[in-house]
């Protein structure tokens, strides 16, 4: 971490799910693939705007994107995630497990 804020090359989990509350969708990349198009030193925060797959908060005021990277959401929040319809057929419960 350097400067603040984490950098794709700093993420261990060979895939880095997203997922939007406000919209309830989800996404997945492989960490490799991101870091061939995106470099290794792209902070994560920006990645998200980068990779948002809607038009909501595109400026610095009114609603924000509420995008987020899952595994690193609150347990409750991902709770809540799976609650309001379940985890894509594609996606484990855990990938923490997946390194590397």
């Amino acid at each position: 971490m350097v400067k603040g804020c984490y950098h794709l090359k700093d993420i261990p989990e060979s895939v880095v799910r997203m997922y939007c509350a406000d919209c309830h969708r989800f996404a997945q990349f492989r960490r490799a693939g991101l870091m061939e198009r995106f470099g290794p030193d792209q902070p994560m925060p920006s990645l998200l705007r980068i990779l948002k797959p809607c038009s909501i908060g595109g400026g610095m005021s009114g609603p924000q994107c509420q995008l987020a990277y899952f595994d690193r959401l609150q347990p409750e929040r991902q709770a809540d995630a799976i609650a309001r319809g379940g985890l894509p057929a594609t996606w484990q419960a855990d990938w923490h497990s997946r390194r590397d």
